[in-house]
């Protein structure tokens, strides 16, 4: 058997999942028997030359897609997503949503390119997870989020890359949890390893130790430490929200205490530690502020948002591109203090200090004058 004939078997089952279709359903289309299309899907056998323009017609793709040739890896596809890519020239819905758009009609004519549906799917959680802040687009939320399912699914059932795989499991569990979908989430949720060392640079830090390269080894456990480290300070702080939700406000300060501890721990030989407190759901520092409001610490809770605006306003502007002392994470690659735009940091700030959490705070004038300290930088 060529290897054309096991690339088109690859090819005819992601089109065909791709667009919702059975085994049953795609032979009806074509006259055939589901058992002949099984065979080609299962690579132990291949459509006669007579049924490529059928098949071809059926999932509305040309003959050389059919054949991946200049199909999901081809310069044209690497075009397509690089000119979406560009479309983002505001950090908004409206410019994430633009890109979204645009890649969405690449992906009409390159539906299995991996890359492409990878790209879509990060896109797609940006702009349809309620959490996310300026990027939610709440408008277009349900429909982004009935895409990014599919796509997601397209991407399980075809790639090759385990990462991909469970990025997109990861993706697809958020979007369903959030929109009360949680059966289907529970069952993305199922796909995921329990073991916490069951990470690949784990595994190659395993591999280089036996080959004897300490150097590989160590960027290895630099870069698996740096993930435990994102996915414990995500612990602490959705643990410390779930505390607030039931007015537990001491037992979620000591969360709250506790990842700053160990960003201090980490990085307290640093001349300014990275900007690690602001996560995904919520800044550290404004959710102990919430904490020391709900028990009427109005002093230590106005100290904790100067401190938050102090690091936004003074080390966010001040830091881009150095390099890390400590040894920790000093070769893992990653840029720990990106340059951000005034602009930018001060709109986000101002969104911090205008949540509701700390709308008590209003009218207080140190609570005003960091507020007023945002709008000049704005």
């Amino acid at each position: 058997m060529s290897n054309c004939h096991m690339t088109i078997g690859k090819v005819i089952r992601r089109l065909r999942i791709e667009r919702g279709l059975t085994q049953s359903e795609l032979a009806e289309r074509l006259n055939m028997t589901s058992q002949a299309v099984s065979k080609w899907e299962n690579e132990t056998s291949c459509p006669d030359i007579s049924q490529i323009v059928p098949i071809a017609s059926v999932f509305g793709v040309s003959t050389d897609q059919l054949f991946e040739r200049g199909g999901s890896d081809g310069e044209e596809a690497e075009r397509l997503l690089e000119g979406a890519s560009a479309l983002i020239v505001t950090h908004d819905a409206a410019g994430v949503y633009a890109a979204w758009s645009e890649l969405q009609e690449g992906l009409k004519r390159f539906p299995s390119n991996i890359r492409m549906l990878m790209q879509s799917i990060e896109w797609g959680i940006c702009l349809a997870y309620p959490e996310n802040g300026v990027y939610y687009l709440p408008e277009r939320a349900e429909e982004i989020c009935r895409e990014t399912e599919r796509q997601a699914g397209v991407i399980i059932s075809s790639a090759e890359n385990t990462t991909d795989i469970l990025r997109a499991h990861m993706i697809a569990a958020l979007l369903n949890a959030a929109n009360g979908e949680f059966r289907l989430a529970g069952k993305h949720a199922a796909n995921f390893p329990w073991r916490a060392d069951m990470t690949s640079p784990c595994i190659n830090a395993y591999i280089e130790h036996w080959r004897g390269d300490s150097v590989r080894e160590g960027e290895y456990l630099e870069f698996d430490l740096h993930m435990h480290l994102e996915a414990m300070l995500d612990g602490l702080t959705m643990l410390g929200k779930t505390y607030m939700e039931r007015s537990r406000y001491d037992d979620a300060s000591k969360c709250f205490e506790a990842a700053l501890g160990v960003i201090e721990c980490f990085f307290g030989a640093e001349a300014a530690a990275p900007a690690l407190h602001s996560r995904e759901s919520g800044d550290i520092h404004e959710l102990l502020a919430e904490c020391f409001i709900a028990r009427g610490e109005r002093e230590e809770a106005l100290s904790e948002l100067e401190r938050m605006a102090d690091y936004d306003l003074g080390t966010k502007l001040s830091f881009g591109g150095e390099k890390l002392t400590a040894p920790f994470f000093r070769d893992d690659g990653y840029n720990w203090y990106p340059k951000r735009e005034p602009s930018r940091i001060a709109r986000e700030l101002l969104e911090k200090l205008n949540s509701p959490g700390v709308s008590g705070l209003s009218g207080d004038s140190r609570f005003e004058e960091l507020k007023n300290r945002a709008e000049k930088l704005g």
